[in-house]
């Protein structure tokens, strides 16, 4: 088997895993976050906070 039609045979099998993925996974949403620095003037120090920008189908 030529490695031509091998890349085109995991083309196809690749196409069809994620057409089955999508409509596998229509209500599934994962949050897109942004960690930023905050100054903390409790502690004088610079702490993590998030914030979500939304979320990817």
């Amino acid at each position: 088997m030529s490695l031509n039609r091998l890349n085109w045979f995991a083309y196809v099998l690749h196409l069809f895993q994620a057409a089955a993925v999508l409509a596998l996974a229509k209500d599934f949403r994962l949050p897109v976050n942004m960690p930023y620095l905050v100054f903390n003037p409790a502690t004088q120090s610079l702490d993590t906070a998030t914030r979500q920008l939304g979320e990817c189908p």
